[in-house]
């Protein structure tokens, strides 16, 4: 639901009812809003880790970077922003918000880059700003895909980050 709607336009009435709870049930569990949104963030990017660097993607670096880069810049990524990574659908609201969220989203973040900077190809003194890069273009295409509101043009930015970050870009050469 805060992926769906955001964490300020998720209410605890909101989030407690789709449990099938009471609001009484939600402060034994939470101390308020914000712890709640910190275990939705964790939990999001604890799954977006996986994504990231499952074992089943490919060790080959080349060819984790076309699977990595298929996976998140899929259409059923773009139509599904309640199942999918919280960096596109909270990012600007967290940035806009509590430290203590954007401190769970820098660690988070901070993980996911220095595991795909261990996958993807080239040299270890830049594989990090490589993996910087490659996180962002991802996180960014997705935002502008599903902010655009015409999918023929949601599609053709996907395709383009697609084919940019896996080098079938000609442009790029």
């Amino acid at each position: 639901m805060m992926r769906e709607r955001g964490i300020a336009a998720s209410s605890v009435d909101d989030v407690m009812a789709a449990a099938g709870l009471t609001r009484g049930g939600f402060y034994a569990h939470f101390k308020d809003k914000t712890a709640l949104a910190r275990e939705v963030l964790e939990q999001t990017f604890e799954r977006a880790f996986t994504r990231w660097l499952g074992a089943d993607l490919p060790s080959d670096p080349v060819a984790w970077r076309r699977a990595a880069a298929q996976s998140y810049l899929s259409e059923a990524h773009l139509a599904d922003p309640g199942r999918g990574c919280a960096a596109p659908t909270l990012g600007a609201e967290v940035a806009r918000g509590e430290p203590a969220l954007q401190a769970v989203v820098g660690e988070q973040v901070d993980r996911i880059v220095t595991g795909i900077a261990t996958r993807i190809d080239g040299n270890p003194e830049t594989a990090r700003r490589r993996a910087i890069s490659f996180m962002a273009t991802c996180v960014g295409a997705m935002v502008l895909a599903r902010s655009v509101g015409k999918k023929k043009l949601a599609r053709e930015i996907l395709s383009a980050c697609h084919d940019t970050l896996t080098g079938d870009d000609p442009f790029a050469r």
